[in-house]
């Protein structure tokens, strides 16, 4: 009876220690899928912001030159215009930026885009304001003949970010 007890004592042990490993186990895979899943995000992040950035680094470029050359030219007001362009592109990079870290947050399902009603013809009649430099050089009329009372709902920030691909896509490729 002794050696019997011993063997289920000793059975329940064994099977209580194989319950844990396979939780612990089980925690790991977890934990590797989790970290799998933020190495996944992360590439995606750094991916996205790198094309993002692009367009606005490209249009503070082409400001900045262009304030530079306004400024030696002794037409203060043509510069000041162009530096206004290159402060509203730095607030619009920095906008998205942080757009782009929440949506970070959104795919690991922490982040809920901010849904707001936004003017279309607003939203692309500014994204011709800020690239008529673009235009202007390339020779390109643009007309923005969208309704003016046509309304979008969504987060305006990143829908502008689809269109400045979208549009800005157009432009580089244009014949």
């Amino acid at each position: 009876t002794q050696l019997s007890e011993s063997i289920n004592t000793l059975s329940d042990t064994l099977d209580t220690a194989l319950t844990d490993l396979n939780e612990k186990n089980a925690k790991l895979l977890k934990d590797i899928e989790n970290e799998r899943t933020i190495d996944n995000l992360r590439q995606t992040f750094i991916s996205g912001i790198s094309h993002e950035l692009k367009t606005p680094i490209a249009i503070i470029q082409g400001y900045a030159e262009g304030a530079k050359m306004f400024y030696e030219a002794g037409n203060g007001k043509a510069a000041a215009e162009y530096c206004d362009v290159i402060a509203d592109e730095t607030v619009r990079m920095n906008n998205m930026i942080m757009r782009l870290l929440e949506i970070t947050k959104y795919s690991s399902g922490a982040y809920e885009p901010v849904r707001e009603d936004f003017n279309i013809r607003n939203m692309i009649g500014e994204w011709y304001e800020k690239n008529s430099a673009v235009f202007e050089e390339k020779g390109i009329t643009a007309v923005n003949d969208i309704n003016p009372d046509l309304t979008g709902n969504g987060d305006s920030i990143i829908l502008f970010s689809v269109i400045n691909n979208y549009l800005s896509n157009a432009v580089s490729h244009i014949g």
